[in-house]
């Protein structure tokens, strides 16, 4: 199936999808060799989630593949990683992900990942005391 979009075809988007992850990783290739200029960070991270976002309703299989980058984000950020955190961003562009989708099930993923973050909300408000 391709997707005409102008000029563009669902494998030239997805080539370029497939881009954007194969720098980060390579940006964190770096980072891990010792490569101190290089830091994979939150606004790294949201662009990879964002560029598969943005074709979810074209791609069968791009919900998943953002919600896979959106759970490494939360992966680095539990093992300590100081440029990494999941932010409203983070679960906005994921959880639009789903919404777009023709996915059956969608709409279930959206409104779990809108209870995740609320939970999560509730935990770090519960964590940092009253205000």
């Amino acid at each position: 199936r391709r997707i005409n979009r102008g000029n563009f075809h669902e494998e030239d988007i997805l080539h370029d999808v497939r881009k954007v992850e194969s720098i980060l990783n390579y940006m964190h290739d770096l980072h891990n060799a010792g490569v101190s200029d290089v830091v994979p960070d939150t606004q790294a991270h949201n662009s990879l989630i964002s560029a598969w976002a943005k074709i979810s309703n074209e791609v069968n299989d791009s919900p998943l593949k953002a919600e896979a980058a959106f759970r490494r984000m939360i992966e680095l950020e539990e093992e300590g990683h100081p440029h990494v955190a999941v932010d409203r961003i983070s679960y906005n562009t994921v959880i639009n992900a789903w919404l777009r989708t023709k996915s059956l099930n969608g709409a279930q993923r959206a409104e779990w990942l809108l209870r995740r973050m609320w939970e999560r909300y509730k935990a770090a408000e519960k964590e940092s005391g009253p205000k």
